[in-house]
């Protein structure tokens, strides 16, 4: 006499699925946990806490290495600093170089800034020098991290104004307030995109000067066994070309052109 419990078919595929399920969410919550701090939300890279490119990156990342993400806490440049050296998070993403006592990644990503102008203005940049005389809009602290060049010109420039809000900085830009933008690429695809799809009229068509050398990107940490465990994710990712799997898919599903 057979006093087990049997299910047969679809019920029996069903309780099989539960049992995996579970079993992988008990395995995923063994591995070891890592907390992370980012300055502020920069879209399309952190859109919050949960969602972004670089977000899904470094998910990416750490799934190769066999750890876990626990948090990313967003907050700005100087209190993300203040949260890795008072050891409250194990990581600062996107860390500037030299932070005292800290290791770093190999790079993982990388930014680029860009020059961008209305492409019915028929502007020309091929260096630095071609900006002089214009109206700029840049970023935040944009002369402070495109060398010297730029440096000098932003400072000679009584036409050059930094922006903080990325959003204002591409308006400026497509309603004629300004010659020309400093932004990053994936910065302003994201906001071009956004601004067209609330539109109803296409809004003016920009040409971009990659002017400045991309920056690359690393992952600061406390840890230098971390760092080790970070640099195989990184390594293993970037072999399966899953990175370019990511940003490829994140900027079809957001319409990024």
């Amino acid at each position: 006499m057979n006093c087990g419990i049997f299910f047969g078919g679809p019920r029996l595929w069903h309780y099989i699925s539960l049992m995996l399920l579970s079993n992988l969410a008990f395995a995923a919550d063994k591995l070891p946990s890592v907390s992370m701090s980012a300055s502020d939300t920069i879209a399309p890279y952190f859109l919050d806490e949960h969602h972004g490119i670089q977000y899904e990156l470094v998910q990416s990342i750490l799934h190769h290495a066999g750890l876990r993400l626990d948090q990313v806490v967003l907050a700005p440049n100087f209190r993300s600093q203040r949260l890795l050296s008072q050891g409250e998070v194990d990581c600062f993403i996107n860390a500037q170089s030299g932070l005292n006592g800290m290791y770093y990644s190999q790079p993982y990503h990388r930014f680029h800034d860009v020059v961008a102008v209305r492409t019915d203005s028929a502007i020309n940049i091929g260096v630095v020098a071609d900006l002089n005389g214009l109206s700029v809009a840049g970023f935040q602290h944009a002369k402070q991290v495109l060398g010297a060049e730029f440096l000098h010109f932003a400072q000679d420039n009584p036409r050059y104004v930094e922006v903080p809000n990325q959003l204002s900085q591409v308006n400026m830009l497509l309603h004629g307030r300004v010659d020309a933008i400093v932004i990053e690429e994936g910065v302003l695809s994201w906001y071009w995109n956004e601004i067209a799809k609330k539109s109803l009229r296409e809004p003016p068509q920009l040409t971009i000067f990659p002017i400045f050398s991309p920056i690359e990107l690393r992952i600061a940490c406390w840890d230098p066994k971390l760092i080790e465990s970070l640099n195989q994710g990184i390594s293993s990712m970037r072999a399966s070309a899953e990175d370019n799997a990511i940003i490829e898919a994140f900027r079809r599903q957001h319409q990024m052109y």
